[in-house]
């Protein structure tokens, strides 16, 4: 008998293969897409947007001009954007809220620090509007405004700001396990 025997495919070696392979294709996947994509996906009508690649960008907000603004987010202005986020407010106060900060991870902001300006997304309702303020994962339906605002100090205070039309429930996902 042969010391090299034919290599045989059993089940083990399949649920083996799957196991290692899957998770490296996801992986690879996923940042493929991040550099093709950018975080931006173009659907008929809107724009989804990644919040966490919106701010992913080096940006001073001293000397900071919207040049430095990547030109891919910068083409979302006056586009109707989704957006997947944590709301965060300090000014309002009750269950319901005319404007807020919305990032794309609280902890984030508490445990690390505050976001920088780019990693937020300054939203209000118009037209004297309210949406519940929510402490769970988020999704954000509105008009973006990519454009630097400065305080008195001439120190960028924010880069976006987004019209708010709708605020609802991401159920589903790591988020929604105990939904």
């Amino acid at each position: 008998m042969s010391r090299f025997r034919k290599l045989r495919v059993n089940m083990r070696m399949l649920v083996a293969g799957a196991a290692i392979g899957l998770p490296v294709f996801w992986f690879t996947s996923a940042f493929v897409e991040q550099v093709v994509y950018g975080g931006v996906h173009r659907h008929d009508g809107w724009t989804e947007a990644d919040l966490k690649a919106l701010g992913n960008f080096p940006f001073n907000k001293e000397t900071g001009t919207i040049d430095q603004v990547p030109s891919k987010y910068r083409a979302l202005d006056g586009q109707r954007v989704v957006l997947t986020g944590f709301m965060y407010s300090n000014t309002g106060a009750g269950d319901r809220v005319h404007d807020f900060e919305f990032v794309y991870n609280i902890q984030q902001c508490c445990f690390g620090g505050p976001p920088k300006v780019q990693e937020r997304v300054f939203a209000r309702c118009p037209d004297h509007k309210a949406v519940t303020f929510a402490s769970d994962l988020r999704r954000l339906t509105g008009i973006l405004h990519v454009k630097l605002d400065r305080d008195a100090e001439g120190v960028v205070s924010s880069v976006y700001t987004m019209d708010v039309e709708k605020s609802e429930r991401v159920k589903g996902g790591f988020w929604g396990l105990f939904d």
